[in-house]
């Protein structure tokens, strides 16, 4: 009888153990759970239990124990019971055991499926900062294209409205490639709120299978949501690319056709600034012949004037006396102690230059005649002492400006004194006698008018 009721104590110790080592094994981890271990508990605590109750009916009965004996088949029974009991509960510990592992498989599956979608989101973003940074560049080089633009004005008002269709689509891609990033946003927290699930399931083990398929179902659905609208906002970049291009390539072209114009504009510049230098040299030259033409026809008016009555003029006078240089010389080379006066000036005729002024009085010429002619005097002087030396008489003006004229001169010279001429002895150491004296000679004259010597003399 101890012995039974140890062996009773004993099966429901073992009882109570195989109950909280089952206990035990639902709070392990997927990694330290084995389910060939527990299914080795199990069968040999249902062995010791069927050994312990072979071991109670074998003994012998007696009545004073047969309400001990019912006690104890009733503990049987109730430990049978308990037995049915915890193989019920290690089969669906068991159960629950693979169910966690594929639903941690599935995790696991999730979590690498959850990085690569968010490899692909950073790679869109990165992708989409680009694209971002190119449209702001164009955005830039659109602006700088307009403050150039400004420059031509027969091309602004095309390429104004080029580029302002331009900047409304770069804005409405801009708005798109905001929208996309909000929505890569979106999905990284969706990722967020997944992976915390999947945490707190794996901290409280204790997981709703349905609610959780229910949860991963909607996420999946709003990633595949998600999925479809970067897929859709990806062919709205590439088409808005594509319009970007076709514009680029329109703003090139312009660019190209403003190049050549610029380049036309250049040339037509240069062309008007030559055409300018030649036109204001040419105005120069103009002014410049105008006023030559002006002074010649002020001369040819001042040679042509026949009521002009005074004139001047410049030429050559030839008068009938010598200005005498006397010397005093030896006579002879026997008498090379005797001393005569001798005059170096031989001859009768001398030449002067002369400059005076001619007085018409009698106009020979006709109305319409080429040349004008008159009669009148000549007044001038000659020699470098001009106020010594007098020309005097009538004049003939030919041909316009030659003036021909014939009268008396009136000189100063140096002569010699009363009571000596030339041939004389002179003691030595005596000067030649000399005295300034007025002398009256006749000249002939051939000068010509002033005008026309200081138009030669500039020419020259």
């Amino acid at each position: 009888m101890v012995f039974s009721l140890v062996s009773l104590a004993q099966f429901s110790i073992e009882q109570d153990s195989i109950i909280n080592i089952s206990k035990d094994t639902l709070l392990v981890t997927s990694d330290t759970i084995k389910s060939d271990s527990i299914k080795s508990i199990s069968v040999e605590s249902f062995l010791e239990i069927k050994k312990s109750k072979d071991t109670i009916v074998q003994e012998p009965r007696s009545n004073k124990n047969d309400t001990l004996t019912k006690r104890i088949v009733k503990v049987v029974e109730q430990n049978d019971s308990l037995s049915s009991k915890n193989d019920s509960l290690i089969s669906t510990n068991i159960l629950l055991l693979d169910s966690i592992t594929s639903v941690l498989h599935n995790y696991d599956s999730l979590i690498k499926l959850n990085l690569v979608y968010r490899d692909r989101c950073v790679k869109y973003k990165d992708s989409l900062m680009q694209a971002k940074a190119v449209i702001d560049s164009m955005v830039d080089k659109a602006e700088r294209l307009r403050k150039r633009n400004q420059l031509l004005q027969p091309l602004n008002k095309e390429l104004n409205e080029q580029i302002k269709n331009l900047e409304e689509k770069i804005s409405q891609q801009s708005q798109m490639l905001d929208q996309q990033i909000e929505k890569i946003k979106e999905k990284e927290q969706l990722f967020k709120e997944k992976e915390l699930i999947y945490t707190n399931a794996i901290q409280e083990s204790k997981i709703d299978l349905v609610k959780l398929e229910g949860q991963l179902q909607s996420k999946n659905s709003e990633l595949a949501g998600k999925d479809r609208e970067i897929e859709l906002l990806a062919e709205s970049i590439a088409e808005r690319k594509a319009d970007i291009l076709a514009k680029n390539k329109e703003i090139n072209e312009i660019k190209d056709n403003r190049k050549n114009e610029i380049i036309k504009i250049d040339t037509l510049r240069d062309h008007i600034a030559k055409t300018e230098k030649e036109l204001l040299l040419s105005k120069t030259k103009l002014e410049y012949s105008t006023k030559e033409i002006k002074a010649l026809k002020q001369r040819i008016h001042e040679l042509t004037n026949k009521k002009k009555k005074i004139r001047l003029v410049q030429g050559i006078g030839i008068r009938n006396f010598r200005s005498p240089l006397y010397t005093l010389a030896p006579e002879s080379s026997d008498n090379p102690d005797r001393y005569v006066i001798s005059n170096e000036n031989a001859g009768d005729y001398e030449f002067d230059f002369v400059t005076g002024a001619t007085f018409r009085l009698l106009d020979l010429g006709k109305e319409d005649s080429k040349y004008t002619s008159d009669v009148g005097f000549f007044l001038g002087f000659g020699g470098k002492n001009l106020f010594k030396n007098f020309y005097i008489g009538p004049n003939i003006k030919i041909f316009d400006v030659i003036h021909i004229n014939a009268g008396i001169n009136i000189a100063e010279f140096r002569l010699l004194k009363s009571g000596f001429s030339e041939g004389d002895l002179v003691p030595q150491g005596m000067s030649i006698p000399t005295v300034s004296k007025w002398e009256i000679t006749p000249y002939f004259g051939l000068t010509f008018d002033f005008s026309l010597i200081t138009s030669i003399a500039g020419k020259l």
